[in-house]
């Protein structure tokens, strides 16, 4: 796996807390 910048990284992590939030919300629902 490459190193990801600080900057790449904090995105990355964004994008994979709106996709499980997203998920989670899809199943209470």
């Amino acid at each position: 796996m490459k190193k990801l910048t600080d900057k790449q990284k904090s995105r990355f992590w964004e994008q994979r807390r709106n996709v499980n939030f997203q998920q989670s919300c899809r199943l209470e629902g």
